[in-house]
């Protein structure tokens, strides 16, 4: 007649089973969170572009831009105002290790907003995390300023 619980096989199989499962989500973690972190800084970049639209067109002012930089120190962006002849920096963001600025559409690393909330040079700002050769592109639509993000796996479009 049996007990109650379990046999020694039973745990001892319940444990291999859990082990391996483990190993296996383990092994994945690191891409995951890598591409996470690159996922996020895009979605804050986004936000901050969206946040200077938005302040722009409330104060009714030409005064905001967002200037990205590519020096050896590190890759950042900070958001700026403008007070008389000087910028006053309002946040600075420094990018991750491992991710960084591709490329950039328009033509100085500096992108400007009219009054009317509109970029007054749009384009596309391309980050890289190098690691994982993942690209987002985050685009700033000519006529609207309409701010989006796009997906890039260079690994993927190579096999097809």
């Amino acid at each position: 007649m049996r007990e109650h619980g379990f046999t020694i096989i039973e745990t001892i199989l319940v444990l291999c089973i859990f082990i391996f499962l483990l190993t296996t989500t383990l092994a994945l973690w690191p891409g995951h969170l890598h591409k996470h972190q690159l996922e996020r800084i895009a979605r804050e970049l986004v936000a901050d572009i969206r946040y200077l639209q938005q302040r722009s067109l409330t104060d009714n002012s030409s005064f905001y831009d967002i200037r990205f930089s590519t020096a050896s120190t590190g890759h950042y962006y900070e958001l700026r105002l403008a007070e008389g002849n000087q910028m006053k920096r309002i946040k600075r963001v420094y990018l991750p290790e491992g991710i960084e600025f591709a490329a950039f559409t328009f033509n100085d690393t500096t992108m400007s907003f009219t009054p009317k909330g509109t970029s007054a040079n749009p384009g596309t700002i391309a980050m890289v995390h190098r690691g994982l050769n993942k690209f987002i592109y985050i685009k700033v639509a000519v006529t609207t300023s309409r701010v989006r993000m796009t997906y890039l796996n260079t690994n993927q479009s190579d096999e097809k």
